[in-house]
């Protein structure tokens, strides 16, 4: 998903809980308000009805009190009939009735209220009850035989001031209390009804409920309890509020209770009303700012952000020339696409330095690698000098061998000089000889050695230069190692934009780890042949003067061979002398063939030496060629960056 629908989404989605939780507390708020103003204007409603209703019962039994005071003072029928002829109690009550105590005789305000000539009204309910109260007091509903209809009725004593005469009362129907009860509808959003503490209803604004129980309206409340709050109750699949309120009258107890009932969800309809409408509001207002949010950060953001990808695309290619506007802006657009040029600025340069870096790198491995080629083929030669030598010592060897062996023929022969004269001149002129060759054999010796050490001198002249272009080399290492140290901190410095440059400055610093350590490893091995070489040439040194020393001792022994040529004639005479010259010779020759041996084993140490220079030099051709490889690849890798 685009960043330009993710971000209008995650802010709509912020908003939206935002607003919903808003709008949840509003309800939340504004439902309980309105709880709680509801109910306490129905329980105010409710207690000014109590209170209507209380004077207004007041008012009936007040009536009746005030009647029967007037009968207890003539009690005869007369009075009585009179007392009921009052206009005030017929407008009170739908019937005025009593009887005495005497004979138990209806009495009546009404000619058609007839019970019969049985009827004996001390035996009632209603009479017993006025008989026991001191003032009147109210019967529980009833249905009337006559009429059917439910009816309630206040009765009061009659006595005078001696004993009890009868009771007097009057009927009071259903519906006049309903009208009286059943006025308040809060609104239309509940009612009240009365009934007594039993759960038995006296007045129901629904008249079917009249003289029913309470569990047949709300069937989870067996039994009216007062309590401070409302309860919650079921009728007829609806949820209902419901607190109990008694009724109280002065001087008498009465066990009538006024029901307040409210229609819970009509109470909480205005906060649903309220909730619709946040949740409209939401929203709506959640959609136009998002609109608004994705508009903006379209001409803000977004756009900048495509030129930013489509930059660095480019840039991810190798064209390292291109720019990002907006550097105009003072915001963080603008900071970041300073920064950005700047950064690629710094990275055009560094990858400049990196191309003329790989370049020299490139050059110096070149030459680096003919210079090493020429040095094997130096150590070559110097080895097969070497080698030529060694076999020249070893001919020598066997000459010096040779003539040890004529010499001590010679010095045989002297014994025998008188018979062996002869003998002793042909022994003489191999000795001459064999002497001439030595001399030659040394000779060719000393020249060899005089060239090998020409060579020598050129091997040492050849590792002095490989030894500075390594120098050269591990300088050009050491400068793409710190060009690529910076490369790396400006693409840190990019942040997610440089994570491209910063894998190509790792492979450039990596590249020139390789060639420190290639450039190590090859000074190390020029340092080598470098002290080979030295050793080399003085070895050859000593050696070439063991030659010379040689040679002299060569030519002494020629000189003593013409000496003994000359006297060959005088060796009868003088051959005490010759014997002293042949040990003498003997010596001589003993000690120029442990010096020839000397030669062969510095010759040996010669040609090992330039084995190893040979060797060395291939290593160092090698390791040169990969250098040269690696500044390839590095050239290669930075060729695809255009500045």
């Amino acid at each position: 998903m685009k960043i330009s629908y993710k971000v209008p989404l995650l802010a709509s989605i912020v908003i939206l809980v935002g607003f919903s939780i808003l709008t949840f507390v509003l309800y939340t708020v504004e439902r309980d308000s309105l709880y709680e103003t509801v109910t306490k204007s129905a329980l105010e409603s409710s207690q000014a009805v109590s209170n209507q209703v209380t004077g207004w019962l007041e008012k009936k039994l007040a009536l009746i009190d005030l009647m029967s005071g007037y009968i207890a003072e003539d009690y005869s029928v007369e009075k009585i009939q009179e007392v009921m002829a009052n206009p005030l109690l017929k407008n009170e009550f739908s019937l005025i009735f009593g009887c005495l105590e005497e004979d138990g005789k209806p009495l009546s305000n009404s000619s058609s209220w007839f019970p019969g000539e049985t009827w004996d009204g001390r035996k009632r309910s209603w009479y017993l009850q006025g008989q026991k109260s001191v003032y009147a007091v109210f019967t529980p509903p009833y249905v009337d035989s006559a009429t059917g209809r439910l009816l309630l009725s206040a009765v009061g004593r009659i006595e005078d001031k001696t004993a009890f005469k009868g009771v007097f009362g009057g009927d009071i129907e259903s519906s006049t209390v309903a009208r009286v009860v059943n006025s308040i509808n809060f609104n239309k959003k509940g009612y009240v009804f009365l009934l007594d503490k039993n759960g038995a209803v006296i007045s129901h604004p629904t008249e079917s409920f009249n003289g029913k129980t309470i569990t047949t309206i709300f069937p989870n409340i067996a039994k009216p309890a007062v309590k401070k709050k409302f309860i919650d109750a079921t009728f007829q699949g609806k949820d209902m509020l419901v607190k109990f309120i008694p009724v109280k009258l002065q001087k008498r107890d009465t066990d009538w209770l006024i029901a307040v009932v409210l229609n819970k969800g009509k109470i909480l309809k205005e906060a649903d009303q309220v909730k619709s409408i946040a949740i409209i509001a939401t929203i709506l207002s959640t959609l136009a700012a998002s609109l608004v949010l994705y508009f903006t950060m379209a001409n803000l953001l977004l756009n900048p952000l495509k030129e930013f990808a489509e930059a660095t695309k480019q840039i991810s290619l190798g064209k390292l020339s291109t720019k990002i506007k907006n550097t105009e802006r003072n915001d963080e657009v603008g900071l970041l696409s300073k920064n950005f040029n700047g950064f690629i600025e710094k990275l055009q340069a560094i990858i400049s330095e990196v191309k003329n870096g790989t370049v020299s790198l490139a050059s110096s491995s070149s030459h680096l690698t003919n210079v090493s080629d020429s040095l094997s083929e130096v150590a070559g030669q110097a080895a097969e000098q070497a080698t030529s030598v060694a076999s020249a010592t070893k001919e020598m060897s066997q000459n010096f061998h040779n003539i040890a062996a004529a010499m001590e023929q010679s010095s045989t022969g002297v014994a025998t000089v008188a018979t062996a004269s002869e003998e002793m001149t042909s022994t003489i002129d191999e000795i001459s000889a064999q002497t001439s060759r030595a001399k030659e054999i040394s000779g060719k010796a000393v020249a060899r050695f005089s060239k090998t050490k020409e060579k020598m001198d050129v091997l040492g002249q050849a590792a002095s230069e490989i030894s500075t272009v390594t120098e050269v080399i591990t300088q050009i290492s050491g400068q793409t190692d710190l060009l690529a140290l910076n490369a790396t901190i400006e693409a840190a410095r990019a942040g997610e934009t440089g994570k491209g440059f910063a894998v190509v400055a790792s492979e450039i610093k990596e590249l020139a780890k390789q060639t420190a350590e290639a450039t190590i490893d090859i000074k190390n091995k020029i340092s080598e042949v470098q002290s080979t070489t030295d050793s080399t040439l003085v070895d050859m040194s000593d050696i070439r003067g063991v030659v010379q020393e040689v040679n002299g001792i060569i030519l002494t022994i020629a000189s003593a061979i013409e000496q003994q040529t000359g006297a060959a004639l005088e060796i009868s005479s003088n051959s005490a002398q010759l014997a002293t010259g042949i040990t003498e010779i003997n010596g001589s020759i003993s000690q120029s063939s442990v010096m020839v041996n000397e030669i062969a084993g510095d010759a040996n140490k010669m040609s090992t030496a330039a084995s190893d220079v040979h060797k060395n030099g291939r290593t160092v051709a090698t390791s040169a060629r990969e250098l040269q490889e690696l500044a390839g690849r590095l050239q290669k890798l930075v060729s695809h960056f255009t500045v």
